[in-house]
Formats: C-alpha cells, sequence, structure tokens
C-alpha cells in the first residue's frame, strides 16, 4: 500500500488550483513550465515550494505572495471568492463611443463582423444617470435626455423603446448589440469605453 504523505506545502498549491480551477498540468504551462516536475516536487515536504517557483507563482498570481508561497505564513487569497472577487459593475457613468461594427450575413453562409464607424474619444457620448436617464452628448453637446432601463441578470438595455442586449460590460468597457434595423440592414455592435480610461 503506498503511503500518504501529508504536506502543507503541497497544501499550498492545492489552494491555488482550486483557487483558479486548474490541474497541474495547466498550472505548470501558466507559469512557463513545459513539464510538472518542479510543482510535483512540493508534495515531498523536504523540498517543499522552491524560491523559482514561488517567484513562478506569485508573477502569474500576484494574489499569492512568495512569502506565503514559501512558509505558510503571509497575504494570500484562502478562496476563489477571495481570488477573484466580483465587483460590481455599473452601467452608471459617462461612456464614450469608439466605434460601430456590422454583422452580415447572406443568410446561407455564416456572416462575418466587419468595420463600421470610428469616433474620436469625446465626440460622442453616453452618460447612464443613476436615475434611470440617458445624457447623449455629441461634440460636447447635449443632444438628447431619454430614460433607459437596465435588466442585468438577463443582458437587456431598453432604450428609447428599442431593446438592445449588453454584450459585454466591465468597469472599462460596454458593448451591445442592436438589431431593429436587421429588416433593413446589418445587426450593429456598439463599443464603448468609459470615459475617463479613453
Amino acid at each position: 500500500m503506498k503511503k500518504i504523505i501529508q504536506s502543507p506545502t503541497w497544501d499550498r498549491i492545492v489552494t491555488i488550483l482550486k483557487n483558479e480551477t486548474l490541474c497541474v498540468n495547466e498550472l505548470a504551462r501558466r507559469i512557463g513550465l513545459e513539464r510538472p516536475h518542479m510543482i510535483e516536487a512540493a508534495k515531498d515536504p523536504a523540498t517543499g515550494i522552491c524560491p523559482e517557483l514561488a517567484a513562478r507563482i506569485h508573477y502569474a498570481f500576484p494574489a499569492y505572495s512568495i512569502e506565503w508561497l514559501r512558509t505558510g505564513l503571509g497575504p494570500h487569497p484562502a478562496t476563489r471568492e477571495e481570488a477573484h472577487p466580483r465587483a460590481e459593475v455599473s452601467l452608471s457613468g459617462r461612456w464614450a463611443l469608439l466605434r460601430t461594427e456590422h454583422y452580415w450575413s447572406d443568410g446561407r453562409r455564416p456572416g462575418a463582423w466587419l468595420p463600421g464607424e470610428i469616433f474620436e474619444p469625446g465626440v460622442v457620448v453616453w452618460d447612464f444617470g443613476p436615475d434611470g436617464l440617458l445624457d447623449r452628448y455629441e461634440s460636447y453637446l447635449k443632444v438628447a435626455t431619454v430614460p433607459y432601463a437596465f435588466d442585468r441578470p438577463r443582458g437587456w438595455l431598453l432604450h428609447e423603446g428599442r431593446p438592445v442586449l449588453v454584450d459585454k460590460l466591465t468597469p472599462v468597457e460596454l458593448e451591445f448589440l442592436d438589431w431593429s434595423d436587421m429588416g433593413t440592414g446589418p445587426v450593429v455592435r456598439f463599443v464603448f469605453k468609459k470615459e475617463e480610461f479613453v
């Protein structure tokens, strides 16, 4: 019968594997190793996590301190939730329209996204207020104020009575798909960036 050795160093590797949802081979690839031998060596309490392995892991995953990797002491995320906190992303704020893309298909073959218009930063800005009002600016002048509603769980944004599907929403980027003109034209993707990051 094979003897199982409990290794506190290996427990730290297991914590990383669980938090990052990786297997040993994937972890090896993410930290630039061809084979997982250096990681597997951490199973031996006498070897532990060598300085090079600690540095590689810390470089790829900065949340895990070298001190914690080497000694078990120091800052580290203990759970997946701590390693990957879910930040509340808000639609509120000023978003600069950067470009549009058009999806064309002839109906027989898969279509493709083609470039549409490109906008200089600040020329077209949508300001989503927390009060449910959207102020639209063109060339730094307010051109409209319209109500909007955002159904976050489903990803629907309703403005001027037109539903669009929010395809991407991060603290910095917003993309939505508008197919209201699909009978006469393409589906259009609008690509915005938070104004302070443009």
